[in-house]
């Protein structure tokens, strides 16, 4: 499984990082801790653009 910094969840959507930042906290885009540094999995990322819950 690949996880994703902020930067490369942005580049693998096509959207800025502060979008991402946004979805994981108005639309609830999981992501896991590293320490103190955030990474998405490409499974989580994936799930939330094809759920029902979020559409763009």
């Amino acid at each position: 499984m690949r996880y994703f910094t902020m930067d490369e969840a942005a580049q693998h959507v096509g959207v800025s990082r502060t979008t991402i930042y946004r979805w994981m906290h108005a639309y609830n885009l999981h992501y896991v801790k590293v320490g103190k540094i955030a990474r998405i999995p490409e499974d989580y990322l994936d799930d939330f653009l094809h759920s029902d819950e979020f559409k763009w």
